[in-house]
């Protein structure tokens, strides 16, 4: 279904996550947890449940607080969970796992998948493929991913971490932006384009409104106008719904350099969000309906939140507020505030004074919530923004909005750069380790709770430098280490590593207290 109240069209919501991630050049995302696939309906907000993109950059830049009790928060307060797989474990899972996605064979059964069903179905399979990495190294899905959100804080300054991390997400981008390019479309570029500006001009039509105003007084939503309205279009075109709502969905990735069909869009959009906004203002309130007492649920606010930050664009709006502003000298945040207050209510149909009451501590209700807190602090920039543009700082807050675009692609680009130098010198290296973990692996399971320690104290005495050089944050600097190994102690050093691994650690634990059960239970038989 096009038509939605959360986001117009999902072809709208789809279109602004694919601009915030561009202007963020693939961001370094940051968290969502890693492990995850792109979200094909733009029903979801996150590209990837990792670093997430969109996590919040104070993940990203490794901040967080240390409350009282020595447990580290996030900036909004919520505790970090401690770190579940080692830095090489992580090392090794981004790369095994892109490796994976990036199998042509893996992309085909994809592309099929699409054809056959849809994207939340090739999301669905790129998240079970990522599951099945995670699961094969011993470690729980949930727990795993839960604390990838928070690489950046868990190594901070750890290049090689956050670089492979970043590299997994945009694998994960990309191969899902594969599937969307290449796989068949009901509905060419004309196709599209002639859609898009048909329906833009009708959206806004005057028996639009009025039907959308009917449907809401008789309890329906009133963006089902919306869906009808196109699906007519498309009807008239010969087209599917499936095959138009897929073909507008996938606008900016098959179009990404197309200035005028993501014009048209973009275009579209502004005029869906218009008319939502327009209904909701014209609407005739029954007061006696609003509600009063009770809980708001999250997906009701979430709904606020999106009707305050679409009226705040209106050039109506725009113009009113900057009228106040010129007219007292004063920010017109009052103003704004009243517009929100009336929102509760043309939108959503809750009492304002009620609503503003019970949203007073959203920061505490959202703070384990990462995408809702990330809605509410968006909410709250795009007001202030409102605000800042009356003032006359428009052309300032457009200027900074650039210069922090341009350096967050200045710093990927430096990244990705030097990522390729360092995989263009080791590049063997790399390869020779892949092959020997397989042996390594089969040597450190084969060996007893005895033999591992052995082993392990030897070796960490054996390996001290290489270990040193390794923990640095210079990855080449320990590329260069390890390329000094013959093969056989690259192996031995690759044995070390595993059995330094959480998940190994468990498992001696696990074997010494069955051994030290066992022993205690022959010496008891040996008393008798």
């Amino acid at each position: 279904m096009f038509g939605g109240f959360n986001s117009y069209s999902s072809a709208a919501e789809y279109s602004a996550r694919a601009k915030k991630e561009q202007a963020r050049n693939e961001p370094a995302a940051p968290a969502p947890a890693p492990a995850a696939a792109p979200a094909p309906a733009p029903a979801h907000d996150d590209h990837v449940h990792g670093p997430d993109g969109n996590h919040d950059n104070a993940h990203e830049n490794g901040q967080g607080q240390r409350q009282g009790n020595g447990q580290h928060t996030s900036p909004s307060g919520a505790p970090i969970p401690p770190p579940v797989m080692s830095r090489d474990e992580l090392v090794d899972f981004f790369r095994d796992c892109s490796v994976k996605l990036r199998n042509d064979e893996y992309v085909e059964s994809l592309l099929n998948l699409y054809t056959e069903k849809d994207g939340d179905a090739v999301s669905r399979q790129m998240l079970e493929t990522q599951k099945a990495e995670i699961e094969r190294r011993g470690f729980e899905y949930d727990a795993a991913t839960e604390a990838m959100r928070y690489v950046p804080h868990h190594f901070p300054g750890d290049h090689e971490v956050t670089t492979e991390m970043h590299e997994f997400m945009r694998t994960c981008r990309d191969v899902f932006q594969r599937v969307l390019k290449e796989a068949p479309v009901e509905m060419d570029r004309e196709a599209v384009l002639e859609f898009l500006t048909e329906v833009k001009t009708k959206v806004l039509a005057d028996e639009t409104r009025e039907e959308m105003l009917t449907l809401s007084e008789s309890g329906e939503k009133m963006h089902v106008a919306l869906h009808r309205m196109q699906m007519r279009e498309l009807e008239a075109r010969g087209v599917s719904e499936r095959g138009g709502k897929d073909a507008v969905t996938r606008i900016p990735v098959m179009y990404a350099e197309d200035a005028e069909v993501k014009a048209a869009l973009e275009g579209f959009e502004a005029a869906s969000h218009r008319a939502i906004v327009l209904a909701m203002r014209a609407r005739q309130l029954d007061r006696s309906a609003l509600q009063t007492r009770g809980e708001i649920a999250d997906g009701t606010i979430l709904e606020w939140f999106q009707a305050c930050n679409w009226l705040m664009v209106q050039e109506e709006i725009k113009a009113e507020l900057k009228a106040l502003f010129e007219s007292t000298g004063k920010p017109p945040a009052d103003r704004i505030c009243d517009l929100q207050r009336e929102m509760f209510e043309y939108a959503v149909d809750i009492d304002k004074d009620f609503g503003c009451e019970a949203l007073k501590n959203l920061d505490v209700r959202f703070r384990a919530q990462p995408d809702k807190m990330r809605a509410f602090q968006d909410f709250l920039h795009r007001q202030n923004r409102a605000c800042q543009i009356a003032m006359g700082k428009e052309e300032e807050i457009l200027r900074a909005e650039a210069e922090e675009r341009e350096r967050a692609q200045r710093q990927m680009r430096l990244q990705q750069l030097q990522q390729k130098a360092l995989m263009e010198e080791h590049g063997h290296l790399m390869d020779k380790i892949d092959e020997l973990k397989p042996g390594a692996m089969a040597r450190a399971q084969a060996m007893s709770v005895e033999e591992r320690r052995a082993f392990a104290g030897a070796a960490l005495r054996e390996f001290a430098e290489v270990l040193k050089v390794k923990n640095s944050l210079d990855p080449a600097e320990k590329m260069q280490k390890l390329g000094e190994l013959s093969d056989a102690k690259l192996e031995e050093f690759i044995l070390l590593q595993t059995l330094m691994g959480p998940a190994a650690k468990a498992l001696m634990a696990q074997q010494a207290q069955h051994a030290a059960a066992h022993g205690h239970g022959h010496g008891a038989h040996g008393h008798r």
